[in-house]
């Protein structure tokens, strides 16, 4: 009988080594309905960048961690918010950039659990 280590999905007290997969964040971008130009608004980050992180991946850490906890949020807001909603699919993308960031802010109002 052989055991299966338990993994466990890295939180803020045990944060993950590993440089996030780009790929995913822009199939998220994807599932969101938003066009690159409003994702980086959202990472808080560069066109520029996103382009080369796409291409050719995260190589700092730093960098990696700040993105990993910006996607953390997102992934938040399409849980709980069961995003996209219908109000997302009719909604232009200024309008869903600004449906998300109002979203964004509710989730930071918050408690942590």
């Amino acid at each position: 009988m052989t055991e299966q280590a338990e993994t466990v999905a890295p939180t803020q007290e045990q944060p993950d080594n590993k440089l996030l997969d780009f790929a995913k964040v822009d199939a998220l971008r994807k599932h969101m309905l938003l066009t690159v130009e409003s994702m980086v608004v959202l990472l808080g980050t560069s066109r520029v960048s996103y382009y080369n992180w796409l291409k050719h991946g995260i190589k700092r850490k730093k960098t990696s961690e700040q993105i990993r906890k910006a996607v953390r949020t997102l992934v938040a807001v399409v849980a709980k918010s069961n995003w996209p909603n219908e109000a997302a699919y009719v909604a232009n993308q200024k309008q869903r950039l600004e449906m998300l960031q109002e979203m964004i802010k509710e989730l930071d109002k918050e408690p942590s659990e």
